[in-house]
C-alpha cells in the first residue's frame, strides 16, 4: 500500500528490475513498474460522485471538496476526476476549493472551520467517510452549511451514524476485503505457476453508493 513518494517509487522499481513481482494494494503511484494494481478506479469514482451530486442538486451549487492527504495518489486522481467531470458536464456546480486534510481530528477541525468561513455560501460538500472526524465537527458548527448536501467516500461507524441522522446524503464504498483477497490470490498465482497464470495489470473493483434506504445492505457488499 505505497505512498506516492520518490523513495518508494525508486524502491519498487528496483525490486521490479530484480525480477521480484510487486503488487500494489489499494494505493496506486505514478511512474512506477509493478506487476498488478488491485483497488478501485479512483478517477472513475470521482466522476461518479460528480454525476451523483448533479442528480441530488441539479441547480447551481457551491461545492467544497475535502480530501484525505494527497500523499496517496488515488486521492489526487479522485479529486481530479470529479473536478474534470464538473467542468465538462456540470459547469453549473462551482468547485470553490479542493482542501487537503491532515488526518488529525484537531488539525482537520481547524482547517475545515477556516475554509468554511471563507465560503459561507457552500451548499455542497464532498468529504472522506473514514479517518478523522474533526471536519464533520466543524461542519456541524455552521447551521446553514450543515444543511448542505454532503457526499463521502468510504465507510466507517461515524459515516453510518451521519447517514442515519440525515447529515451525510450518501457514501461511495469500494471492496476493501475483496481487494485484500485478490492481492493475495494474485501473489500466490504468480509464485505457484508464473508461466500459466494470467495477471491483469489493473484489477479494478466496482464501487457502490450507499444511502439511508440501502444502508442495511452494506454488510453484504464485502466491506
Amino acid at each position: 500500500m505505497p505512498i506516492n513518494h520518490d523513495s518508494v517509487k525508486a524502491r519498487i522499481n528496483g525490486l521490479y528490475k530484480q525480477g521480484i513481482p510487486v503488487i500494489l494494494l489499494s494505493n496506486i503511484i505514478d511512474n512506477c513498474d509493478f506487476l498488478s494494481f488491485v483497488g478501485c478506479d479512483y478517477t472513475r469514482s470521482g466522476q461518479i460522485v460528480a454525476g451523483f451530486i448533479n442528480m441530488i442538486h441539479p441547480g447551481p451549487g457551491k461545492l467544497l471538496y475535502l480530501s484525505p492527504p494527497f500523499q496517496m495518489m488515488g486521492h489526487v486522481m479522485r479529486a481530479r476526476g470529479l473536478q474534470e467531470r464538473l467542468a465538462t458536464e456540470y459547469p453549473h456546480i462551482q468547485l470553490s476549493e479542493i482542501c487537503e486534510l491532515h488526518g488529525s481530528d484537531v488539525a482537520d477541525y481547524k482547517l475545515t472551520k477556516d475554509v468554511l468561513a471563507r465560503y459561507p455560501d457552500t451548499n455542497l460538500i464532498v468529504c472522506p467517510g473514514a479517518g478523522s472526524s474533526g471536519y464533520m465537527e466543524a461542519i456541524e458548527e455552521f447551521p446553514g452549511i450543515a444543511k448542505s448536501k454532503i457526499v463521502s467516500y468510504d465507510y466507517s461507524e461515524n459515516t453510518d451514524r451521519y447517514i442515519r441522522n440525515k447529515i451525510i446524503t450518501a457514501t461511495l464504498v469500494q471492496h476493501p476485503k475483496r481487494q485484500g483477497y485478490l492481492a493475495v490470490k494474485t501473489a500466490i498465482g504468480q509464485l505457484m505457476d508464473p508461466q500459466n497464470f494470467t495477471v491483469e495489470k489493473y484489477q479494478y473493483l466496482p464501487t457502490k453508493l450507499f444511502f439511508l434506504e440501502n444502508l442495511a445492505d452494506i454488510n453484504h457488499w464485502s466491506i
